[in-house]
């Protein structure tokens, strides 16, 4: 009897033992998980499609800090993405890099669900990088439809410098509105009614600040078309003949 209670208690030891140890082990993984996903400090080097391509451990958009989830993409074959997340877990920016075969080269979009249980749907401020160096800035909302744009719209030209300042109704520019010359200064000032400029209401300055006076219809319309087709480059090449001119 003796040995058998000796026994009986070495087996109960054991078990114990075990039990123990599969549960620190647990622990151990799982909190492993979790530094190495959403607080992960360290920006990665990813192949995609043929290409190096680097991932921020944070980005700062809207005002916020945004965590990587996940040392792993997003299971897409044509765009490289990751989901940031911050406090609130039902708010999340997607972070997405394209090849160079697309216009675009980066993009942010937020996304927003009720709870848990509800379907991610495109809400809040979105902003792209095109391959040229245009970038882009709107906001969108969580329509039927997919996301469409609405409120403060911005856009640039190829070297970051602000080009136009406006407003979006439902993916259409609607409300006052600013254009800049490359070098900062206001090109023109008018306002949009339902994605047409009101040329009653729009004047375009010289890059001096002093206004085009006397301009009819035809005269502003050329004014505007010139400021669409103006670009960094082209700009560059119009003040070099100036000078040459001089």
């Amino acid at each position: 009897m003796t040995i058998s209670k000796h026994v009986n208690a070495l087996f109960t030891a054991c078990w114990l033992a075990l039990a123990v140890g599969f549960a620190a082990a647990l622990v151990s993984l799982q909190g492993c998980s979790w530094d190495a996903g959403r607080e992960s400090d360290q920006e990665i080097e990813i192949d995609f499609r043929g290409k190096q391509y680097t991932v921020p451990a944070n980005l700062e958009f809207n005002g916020k800090m945004w965590i990587r989830e996940s040392e792993n993409p997003r299971n897409n074959p044509f765009v490289l993405e990751y989901d940031y997340f911050g406090e609130d877990r039902n708010t999340k920016v997607r972070y997405s890099q394209w090849p160079e075969v697309s216009d675009l080269k980066e993009s942010l979009t937020t996304y927003q669900r009720k709870d848990e249980q509800s379907p991610w749907k495109k809400n809040g401020k979105y902003r792209s990088l095109m391959q040229s160096g245009v970038w882009s800035e709107r906001t969108l909302d969580d329509s039927e439809q997919g996301g469409r744009a609405h409120g403060p719209y911005q856009y640039s030209y190829e070297n970051g410098a602000l080009k136009f300042s406006g407003q979006l109704f439902e993916d259409i520019e609607d409300g006052p509105a600013k254009g800049y010359y490359p070098d900062g200064s206001l090109w023109w000032s008018g306002v949009f009614e339902h994605a047409m400029l009101t040329w009653d209401k729009t004047h375009f300055f010289l890059p001096d600040g002093n206004e085009m006076e006397g301009l009819d219809r035809e005269a502003k319309e050329k004014q505007y078309q010139l400021w669409k087709d103006m670009s960094v480059e082209k700009r560059s090449l119009e003040n070099e003949s100036n000078a040459e001119k001089d």
